[in-house]
């Protein structure tokens, strides 16, 4: 596991291991195929959805990814880039913000930016402009695909308020993950992500 070389990054697998590990219908050879799972942000909720009933979901092995880093340690072979996990820059720009300034409980809200699905991440970006434009008209707008939910706030509402009103009418209990973002000025500030682990989910 020398590809997570962060505290944020080894506890994001072990969480994300933790959740796909005994999922009946992902077929993975062996650790290593699910560490690039990880690595690559991949949107296994997506993915699965579309598996017809009986079916599992094979992703390509990605063994040569490795070998090409352990031959260049060993010596054995050119010089090759490390694997780095796969994220956006408003992810990353997150938990690296929260390593720097070290507040209480940083771990896992960064652990759990580290497992949003890259698309996931992406798409966001894209719809920065028009989330913002919302949570302006509305104060609050929430967005969710069933496995990640989406809060944006207008920049003047107490967040830390609605967020704990939406968790007591257990407004985004179906989806695991969910992001909390202020609006500032037509921008959004990834400001908390939470990670929430159903007693029903697969491991």
């Amino acid at each position: 596991m020398d590809m997570l070389t962060r505290p944020a990054e080894f506890v994001g697998y072990m969480e994300f291991r933790d959740r796909w590990a005994g999922e009946p219908r992902l077929v993975t050879i062996d650790e290593y195929e699910l560490l690039a799972l990880f690595l690559y942000q991949v949107d296994l909720p997506d993915r699965l959805a579309q598996v017809s009933e009986g079916g599992a979901l094979v992703h390509a092995t990605n063994q040569a990814l490795y070998d090409r880093r352990y031959a260049a340690q060993s010596g054995s072979g050119p010089v090759a880039a490390k694997p780095t996990l796969r994220t956006t820059t408003r992810m990353r720009r997150f938990v690296d913000e929260r390593s720097r300034t070290k507040p209480t409980g940083r771990l896992a809200p960064t652990t759990a930016a580290l497992q949003i699905p890259h698309s996931s991440a992406v798409a966001l970006d894209g719809l920065e402009a028009s989330l913002a434009a919302e949570a302006r008209r509305d104060g609050i707008v929430v967005r969710s695909d069933g496995d990640s939910t989406l809060i944006v706030v207008e920049e003047n509402e107490p967040w830390t308020q609605v967020l704990d009103e939406l968790e007591a009418h257990k407004a985004f209990a179906h989806a695991p993950l969910t992001c909390l973002l202020p609006q500032h000025g037509g921008r959004l500030q990834l400001e908390d992500v939470k990670l929430v682990r159903s007693k029903s989910s697969s491991g």
